[in-house]
């Protein structure tokens, strides 16, 4: 992924009139100390969403509580999928063919070892 956009809890600033200031579809990743945060923001769809920036999402990212936050893939592979279906409304349309997958499970309570 790159940019970072929230790194030890503050929003990186990004410059006005490059390309990471164009709105478009956007994916990313944060945490804090207690939760794993996953955004998804449609775009390139006038009637449902233009997208962010970099700097927009940073914020948004920011204002979730993340402390560290990166931009994953965007543009027509945003899609976020949950248990077989797409939830949201890739700017393609349709599932693009990627080869990259952010896949969080989940699995039975395992006991520690230690205890």
């Amino acid at each position: 992924g790159w940019p970072l956009l929230v790194h030890g809890g503050k929003e990186l600033p990004f410059a006005a009139g490059r390309t990471p200031a164009a709105r478009h579809p956007r994916t990313a990743l944060g945490f804090n100390k207690g939760y794993l945060y996953l955004a998804e923001v449609d775009g390139r769809q006038g009637q449902l969403s233009v997208g962010m920036t970099f700097a927009e999402l940073a914020k948004l990212m920011f204002q979730l509580g993340c402390t560290e936050a990166l931009n994953l893939d965007g543009g027509g592979s945003s899609t976020f999928w949950l248990q077989g279906k797409v939830m949201n409304s890739p700017s393609d349309k349709r599932q693009r063919s990627v080869a990259n997958t952010l896949l969080i499970t989940r699995t039975a309570n395992l006991r520690r070892a230690d205890k």
